[in-house]
């Protein structure tokens, strides 16, 4: 959120990357837990829920300026 707000990244840069950031979150899930499937999930889906509200919360903040 913050670096769509200084202009580094735009709202299509997050929605074009959220295919790497879901294989991304689910290798750091595999590194960071024990070889357990589950463990895995539980380390990549809170990861991909705060990606996609900030995808959310950027929407909001751009409909709200262009209103």
């Amino acid at each position: 959120i913050i670096l769509n707000k200084i202009n580094i990244f735009s709202l299509n840069f997050y929605i074009k990357k959220r295919k790497i950031v879901i294989v991304l979150s689910f290798i750091i899930g595999a590194i960071f837990t024990p070889s357990d499937v589950l463990s895995q999930f539980l380390v990549a889906i809170p990861i991909l829920i705060l990606y996609e509200i900030g995808i959310i919360i950027i929407k909001l903040i751009k409909t709200k300026k262009n209103c």
